[in-house]
């Protein structure tokens, strides 16, 4: 007996630590006093270059962020891929900033934080959002 409760403890721990592997997280960026997203690229490109100061394309940029499914822990190392990164610059009027930083098109991470992970169709919508939102 107490056999089979030791071995059922062990599978709720462990049924208990891949719930937490595997939960979401999310971005709380603040969309209060926003005065402008900048979005710069490395290496540098002109063609993703942006600049919104239009309340409406920040909002929506913003709310797009913060809806992102990001996970923590992931199996792929940031450090061993290569590709392009996008800084996005998020400025508020008391003279705050943000930075996010999206790369490789899976990881993304919000100032000096940890990578997080998102998904691949996550990342095509970001550049889709980027891509059809000429700067003003």
């Amino acid at each position: 007996m107490k056999r089979l409760i030791v071995i059922i403890g062990i599978i709720v721990i462990a049924g208990i630590s891949l719930i937490a592997l595997n939960r979401t997280q999310h971005f709380n960026i603040s969309d209060d006093n926003i005065t402008a997203i900048v979005i710069n690229t490395l290496p540098e490109s002109k063609e993703h270059s942006r600049m919104y100061r239009d309340t409406e394309k920040i909002n929506k940029f913003i709310a797009y962020l913060n809806e992102l499914s990001l996970k923590d822990t992931f199996t792929e190392n940031p450090d061993k891929y290569n590709g392009m990164t996008s800084i996005i610059g998020i400025s508020y009027a008391d003279g705050r900033q943000t930075i996010v930083y999206h790369f490789g098109n899976m990881f993304i991470k919000e100032n000096e934080g940890k990578w997080k992970r998102m998904t691949y169709n996550e990342a095509v919508k970001l550049h889709e959002l980027i891509q059809d939102n000429s700067s003003d």
